[in-house]
């Protein structure tokens, strides 16, 4: 008869754990809730998960917000067209400011969610980015020079706030506390909400 095999206690072991410095953690804390309040020691990026906005979460929410502003804006001309009976299609006016609205709804929860760290916020920001690219990449040939010019600056700000949400600080900061953000305290070990 066998006697069962005891894990490894060293840091060496498979199961081993390592703190934020990457030190071992050589023994499993009697109280998870004591242990989970303890402050890990300072990493190198400590900026991103701290409680402090990285630069780059703050200048995408600035420009989905500009963005949804400017959808707002566009809707409310487009029914002052309607108004004074500069449309000729009423359903498709008011279907463009339905959709338009609807628009500006998702990139304003978007960029709220941001903000509070949600991991989700990162895939409706980055799919109205790139089809407000490719509609003005698709556009920027039937302008004037001046609107040519306006749908570059488009294209532009769609491909400039694309690269700083997939940026390292970023995406730490939507990653990084997502748990404590979300309510960790409520769910289990298997992420249900008790």
């Amino acid at each position: 008869m066998s006697t069962p095999r005891r894990p490894r206690t060293d840091a060496s072991g498979p199961s081993s754990r390592r703190r934020a410095d990457g030190s071992p953690v050589d023994r499993a804390p009697a109280d998870p809730v004591a242990a989970a309040a303890e402050p890990e020691a300072p990493g190198p990026d400590t900026a991103e998960t701290s409680g402090r906005r990285p630069g780059v979460v703050t200048v995408v929410v600035g420009a989905v917000a500009l963005e949804a502003l400017a959808l707002v804006v566009a809707c409310g001309v487009l029914i002052g067209a309607w108004v004074t009976g500069g449309v000729d299609s009423v359903g498709s006016a008011v279907a463009l400011v339905v959709l338009g609205l609807g628009f500006a709804a998702i990139l304003g929860g978007s960029a709220r969610a941001l903000l509070r760290r949600r991991r989700w916020a990162r895939s409706p920001i980055v799919t109205w980015q790139l089809l407000q690219g490719l509609a003005a990449f698709t556009a920027a040939g039937q302008f004037s020079a001046a609107g040519a010019l306006a749908a570059w600056c488009v294209v532009g700000l769609s491909a400039v706030v694309v690269v700083l949400l997939l940026t390292r600080p970023a995406v730490r900061w939507t990653t990084d506390g997502t748990e404590s953000a979300e309510g960790a305290g409520s769910r289990g070990r298997s992420g249900i909400v008790r």
